[in-house]
């Protein structure tokens, strides 16, 4: 949660004033509702996607497991449908309970591993588009408007 945080905190500012500061004054509405748009579909479809990833690759591994392909269909839906579940199904396999556990466990860090790494493929992709596309502005500094008492004033904030 804490490198989850600090990623969060040192990219979605930069990423805001990149679209913002590329925008005049009159385009500041629409500039952040594109921004706002593309911040929240973003996160839904990497759920939805990060989800599948993990699910499909839980269940999978939960199929070669032994003591759950021996469980009767109604426990193996339920450890299918949640890891949770399984605490509730291991109390009532006596001396299997351990090796089921172990299984169900097995199965969610599997499923976490490759979703981890799904997740670090897109962020890699995203570094490398926005290297290669996002635009540099390094130029401004020297058409920014000097205001009041030698404030500086960037020049995208001047503009009529």
């Amino acid at each position: 949660m804490i490198l989850l945080g600090a990623g969060l905190g040192a990219t979605t500012a930069p990423a805001t004033e990149s679209i913002m500061g590329s925008l005049s004054l009159d385009k500041a509405g629409i500039g952040s509702a594109v921004n706002d748009t593309t911040r929240n579909l973003g996160g839904t479809l990497g759920v939805a996607v990060v989800g599948s990833v993990f699910t499909s690759t839980y269940v999978a591994k939960l199929a070669n497991g032994t003591v759950f392909g021996s469980l009767p269909s109604d426990a193996q839906a339920l450890t299918r449908d949640s890891v949770a579940a399984a605490g509730r199904v291991a109390p009532q396999l006596g001396p299997q309970a351990g090796a089921y556990v172990t299984e169900v466990s097995n199965a969610f860090l599997a499923g976490l591993a490759v979703s981890c790494l799904v997740v670090a493929g897109v962020a890699a992709a995203g570094s490398l588009f926005a290297l290669r596309y996002l635009p540099a502005r390094a130029g401004r500094a020297s058409s920014d408007a000097t205001v009041g008492h030698g404030e500086r004033v960037p020049a995208y904030l001047s503009r009529p």
